[in-house]
């Protein structure tokens, strides 16, 4: 018998070429980049807002790919009790809750238990607007890209002293007696009550109450076990108190599960992000299908009467826009989502999906909202793009510096002078003495 021998320099070479072909194999990954540049930036960027808006706490997560590259905590969660702020601290995270209903409603298209564009009466049978039967129109699809022409926000018993679960079927029920704001799929503005829809529909389809539904479906399998909705009251010093100035504001009872009611933490909720970078799937498991992520990403205002284009209004099924301004500005396709809850919290998350990064901001109190949250998202995600070498720099800020002042002429003021129209509203211009400026917004009158 014949034994060979190799020479330990050869056997060394061989070990040498396979692991580099190995490295050569294997795709870019969040491990290549330390992002310390990046979480320096952030801690900068909170500390900037913080001072600025007067917020008691801001919370941050930062993901890349599957993996979580940063969660930390600043400030006060209750400054009476001296309780900092940590990672674990639940905040409402507002308007930033469609993304749940989204992904629930998405759920049962992957199941084929609903159809985006089959009319919502074909589910719910009970729904119905005698006043105006151009609700036989609206159709799934309408109900999240805000194009439904429901009346839009339904106050009545949304926010309360205790639970109230019965909030949705309430709003639905009061529909009988309202009309449509426009044809349904004519226009998208901003509506809170088709949001509110998707709990009803979820459970006329499934029979589950839209909370159950959710953290079986999505808060379950994302691991998201300290998020709830507020069927119970939360545990006291489990969220973030608010504040006006220093006075403590009492947290009420947000029934509108599904336009604004989950509370979570960022880290929690960056694992959504993380599914949906990856394109539906979470710690190998499936949560949406493929399609359906790219279903929410595509712009639904296309085709719509749209007379007054806005970055930020690009509405896709669930963002807000699916071009978010500051990344378009450097050509980086973005999805984005924000939430207020005036004078309690703002909030955003943002996913970069082609550099397969993702960032969640909450903050509270004072004059902290999602403005701010955008502002240091931006921040973030930027310096990201740099120290990975996917941008040369940062970009220049704008100058903050103001115009010279210059006399306004009669000619300028009847130019200018009359009504106005955005995402939110539409709004009167106006001068006055001493050629003074207004903007008022037009309430009904």
């Amino acid at each position: 018998m014949v034994v060979m021998r190799t020479h330990p320099f050869w056997k060394a070479c061989f070990i040498l070429y396979i692991l580099v072909m190995l490295a050569g194999c294997s795709n870019s990954s969040s491990s290549d980049y330390p992002y310390s540049a990046t979480i320096a930036e952030g801690r900068a960027a909170v500390q900037d807002v913080m001072a600025e808006s007067s917020a008691s706490s801001v919370s941050v997560a930062l993901v890349d790919g599957d993996r979580l590259i940063w969660s930390e905590a600043f400030g006060k969660a209750d400054r009476g009790a001296d309780r900092n702020a940590t990672t674990n601290t639940l905040y409402g995270i507002c308007s930033v809750s469609k993304m749940l209903a989204t992904v629930a409603t998405m759920i049962l298209v992957d199941r084929e238990k609903i159809s985006l564009d089959e009319p919502v009466t074909t589910y719910i049978k009970n729904f119905s607007m005698p006043l105006d039967q151009r609700y036989r129109d609206i159709t799934v699809r309408m109900l999240l890209n805000h194009s439904s022409g429901l009346p839009g926000n339904d106050m009545r018993g949304a926010v309360t002293t205790a639970p109230f679960p019965g909030y949705a079927a309430q709003m639905m029920d009061g529909l009988k007696y309202q009309r449509l704001k426009h044809d349904p799929g004519t226009i998208s503005e901003y509506n809170n009550d088709g949001v509110t829809m998707i709990e009803n529909l979820v459970k006329a389809v499934t029979g589950q109450n839209y909370p159950d539904f959710v953290r079986e479906n999505i808060l379950g399998p994302l691991g998201m076990d300290s998020s709830r909705y507020q069927t119970e009251p939360l545990p006291e010093g489990s969220y973030a108190r608010s504040y006006a100035g220093d006075t403590k504001l009492t947290l009420y009872s947000f029934n509108v599960y599904g336009s604004s009611g989950l509370f979570s933490t960022p880290e929690e909720l960056s694992r959504l992000a993380i599914m949906l970078i990856n394109k539906g799937v979470y710690n190998s498991r499936r949560i949406l299908s493929e399609k359906a992520v790219t279903a929410m990403a595509q712009d639904q205002r296309l085709g719509s009467f749209n007379p007054v284009p806005s970055e930020e209004l690009r509405f896709g099924l669930g963002w807000d826009t699916v071009a978010q301004p500051g990344l378009a500005a450097v050509n980086i396709s973005s999805w984005q989502k924000t939430g207020d809850m005036n004078g309690f919290y703002g909030t955003n998350i943002a996913v970069l999906p082609e550099e397969k990064l993702g960032v969640v901001v909450f903050g509270a109190s004072n004059s902290f909202d999602s403005s701010y949250a955008i502002k240091i998202s931006e921040r973030i995600l930027l310096r990201a793009l740099v120290e990975r070498g996917r941008l040369a720099e940062m970009p220049k800020q704008l100058s903050t510096t103001s115009l010279p002042v210059k006399a306004v002429t009669q000619e300028e003021k009847d130019t200018f002078t009359g009504f106005y129209s955005s995402g939110s509203g539409i709004y009167r211009l106006s001068f006055g003495e001493n050629d003074s400026l207004s903007v008022d917004e037009c309430k009904g009158d």
